[in-house]
């Protein structure tokens, strides 16, 4: 009967560290499927590779659907938060891969498509001066203001030679080039890179030419850019658990770095002091992971713009972009589309909340 079928909203979150979808019934305001996917990165990824991990995840949540249920979809909005840049060709390639999706008959399909930085403000009351400081495991860090709707600025993220500015990235690339430094005499050995050269699993009698072979190898990679944010990891590990000293302060270096960012985003945007009542919220794997760079960032952050609340995003940007979903497709104002949002992810909890507190 056609009272059985589903009009529904699939939201698509990517990033460096993977991607997050959601499939959600928009009349009932319920979540039908939940699938984690590949990295969705278009200022990295070619386009083939970009097409076949969307058209992946479509097909995931497909799955995790079920045939019978999948069939009953008769209207289907899709909306993307990615980041980086796309363009009007882009996007078209995005309708295109979207219509083989086998979710809805591929002529009641439409696509959307914000930022990551743009889905998280979705969440934020719409009147409300607003900054996010993303700094991602293995992702990038940039900020992003919006005093309306209409006005805003990126700071950072623009791919493999401009991105991640005292995030994950910078970290890692930091760290290769002190090992370096250690190996061939630059800098005088010390106890960071037997332990560093270590953890990488570096133990042959040509450490230089071992960790350029690692480089040479991932280079022509679009996982570059991964691989060398994940090494943060180790700079986290030996300066929590073993106090190295260059890297204690290479993560708090990192996370001055990132909140300056932030701080300098008004000046590009009003070119004046932040307003008041900001709100920043801090996002990102470095944060969750690392006491020691999210205490410096909060820190640095609430020195640099008096006044501002400083909290951690609650929510995964994928349920931001179903909120941009209810917007474009049911005709809800920003702030109905907000709470609407806001309540699916508590209803369901897990996997659409962060779990970030500082």
């Amino acid at each position: 009967m056609e009272s059985s079928f589903v009009q529904a909203l699939v939201c698509i979150a990517g990033a460096t560290s993977g991607s997050t979808a959601i499939l959600v019934d928009r009349s009932a305001f319920r979540v039908l499927a939940f699938k984690r996917g590949p990295a969705l990165i278009p200022l990295d990824q070619e386009p083939e590779i970009l097409a076949f991990n969307l058209l992946s995840i479509c097909r995931d949540l497909r799955d995790v659907l079920g045939r019978t249920r999948a069939e009953t979809i008769r209207d289907c909005t899709y909306v993307l938060a990615l980041s980086g840049l796309t363009t009007p060709s882009g996007l078209a390639s995005f309708e295109r891969v979207l219509s083989q999706s086998a979710l809805p008959p591929s002529d009641s399909s439409s696509v959307h498509w914000i930022t990551r930085a743009s889905a998280f403000r979705q969440l934020v009351p719409s009147e409300q001066s607003y900054c996010l400081v993303k700094c991602g495991t293995v992702a990038f860090a940039h900020s992003f203001l919006a005093l309306d709707m209409a006005r805003g600025c990126r700071l950072g993220g623009w791919g493999l030679f401009s991105g991640d500015d005292g995030g994950a990235f910078y970290i890692g690339r930091v760290l290769l080039g002190r090992y370096f430094e250690e190996l061939d005499g630059r800098r005088r050995r010390t106890s960071f890179s037997s332990r560093f050269g270590s953890l990488l699993g570096i133990d042959s009698g040509s450490p230089v030419a071992e960790i350029a072979q690692w480089i040479r190898q991932r280079r022509d990679s679009s996982r570059l850019r991964e691989e060398v944010a994940s090494l943060a990891r180790f700079a986290n590990h030996l300066a929590e658990e073993e106090s190295e000293p260059f890297c204690v302060q290479l993560l708090r270096r990192g996370a001055y770095r990132a909140a300056k960012l932030a701080a300098l985003s008004f000046k590009v945007v009003e070119r004046a002091a932040p307003p008041s009542g900001l709100l920043v919220q801090v996002h990102g794997g470095l944060i969750e992971g690392s006491e020691i760079f999210a205490t410096a960032l909060v820190s640095k952050l609430r020195c640099l713009l008096p006044g501002a609340e400083v909290r951690p995003a609650k929510y995964s940007p994928v349920v931001g972009a179903f909120a941009y979903g209810l917007q474009v497709s049911d005709y809800f104002g920003a702030d109905e589309a907000s709470t609407v949002a806001r309540e699916l992810a508590d209803a369901y909890g897990g996997p659409l909340r962060t779990g970030l507190s500082i």
